[in-house]
């Protein structure tokens, strides 16, 4: 049992979905699901569809066999568009090949390599 740990806002709202279940089943003097439907009463009680409780089992299962703890699934990130991507081709063509003149001048590098 967890004891002195703080819960994140996620698994706090689970651990209120749970109460929230078990407190209508507690008003309603019995169970809305049969004891015997494990799964649905289970993802029913966390607020989350019965494939994602599947899936979760699935991964324990693995990583029990495997003696390893459960694998969060990746992230699907968002890619950032680069601040150069709304520029045209043009433009930057046009600042490579400053960059390039300004490294080729011998002043330029003359005055970097004094400076340090």
């Amino acid at each position: 049992m967890l004891r002195n740990k703080h819960l994140k806002s996620q698994a706090q709202l689970l651990v209120v979905n749970v109460l929230n279940y078990f407190t209508r089943e507690r008003d309603n003097k019995g169970a809305f699901v049969p004891f015997e439907s494990v799964m649905q009463r289970t993802a029913e009680a966390c607020g989350v569809s019965i494939n994602t409780v599947s899936a979760i089992k699935k991964r324990v299962e693995q990583a029990e066999k495997e003696n390893k703890a459960p694998e969060q699934p990746a992230r699907k990130r968002k890619r950032i568009k680069t601040k150069s991507c709304d520029v045209e081709d043009f433009v930057k063509d046009a600042v490579k090949r400053k960059v390039y003149e300004m490294h080729s001048n011998p002043n330029i590098k003359k005055l970097v390599t004094e400076s340090i």
